[in-house]
């Protein structure tokens, strides 16, 4: 938690977004965890949000003033893992051996900027056309950018494995002490709810990368002499 210590400033705008100009989705407020995402409440029936070009019929009026404005806007949800987890194991039985890294957060949500972005049907008039709408749209049907909505702040908490090696050693070879292959996979899997392609994707909990981690495949040998 934090405080700010500037006399007429109860808290500062922070996190930046892609797409909306100047638009900021977090905030540092005192009682407030670091980078807490700041949003509208949106509106639910049977699960789903409200689609409207009415602010007043999306969002909730939280000061009951009948406009909604940036005194409607609520800290929300913690960017930060209440929990991070670590295992490692490493098992040898005969001559074949294996190791593998398992990570995972618990606890953390990640404003997803991609959906935010390319989720309303907007991006396919002119003069924005052509542009891929996201997959979101078809959920929400939001015809704007809503990017101050808490649909894009998203439960983010995973489990990932980062690594996996196999070996085998082959002993009592003429001419070589020992000779072992192997092959190593980085990027394993990801198991989570989160939408968008990497829950670790975003700086800050702010998630506007198009690009997904990379698995990679290495193999090799080693030969003792």
């Amino acid at each position: 938690l934090l405080s700010i210590d500037r006399p007429g400033i109860n808290s500062i705008a922070t996190g930046g977004v892609a797409g909306g100009v100047g638009t900021t989705a977090q905030v540092f407020q005192p009682g407030q965890p670091v980078n807490t995402f700041y949003v509208y409440q949106h509106k639910r029936v049977n699960g789903k949000p409200v689609a409207s070009t009415n602010d007043i019929d999306m969002y909730v009026d939280r000061n009951n003033d009948g406009i909604i404005n940036s005194s409607d806007l609520r800290a929300y949800k913690d960017p930060a893992p209440k929990w991070i987890f670590g295992h490692t194991t490493n098992i040898a039985w005969g001559g074949f051996d294996a190791s593998t890294t398992l990570r995972a957060y618990l606890g953390n949500y990640v404003y997803n900027n991609v959906a935010s972005n390319f989720g309303h049907y907007s991006v396919l008039q002119l003069p924005l056309a052509p542009t891929s709408l996201h997959a979101s749209a078809l959920e929400t049907g939001f015809v704007g950018a809503e990017y101050l909505s808490d649909v894009y702040v998203e439960e983010a908490s995973f489990l990932r494995m980062d690594n996996l090696t196999v070996g085998y050693t082959f002993a009592g070879l003429r001419s070589v002490q020992d000779a072992r292959i192997f092959g190593t996979i980085q990027n394993v899997f990801t198991t989570t709810k989160y939408s968008g392609v990497d829950p670790t994707a975003g700086v800050n909990g702010i998630d506007n990368n198009l690009y997904p981690r990379s698995r990679t495949f290495l193999g090799g040998m080693s030969v003792g002499f």
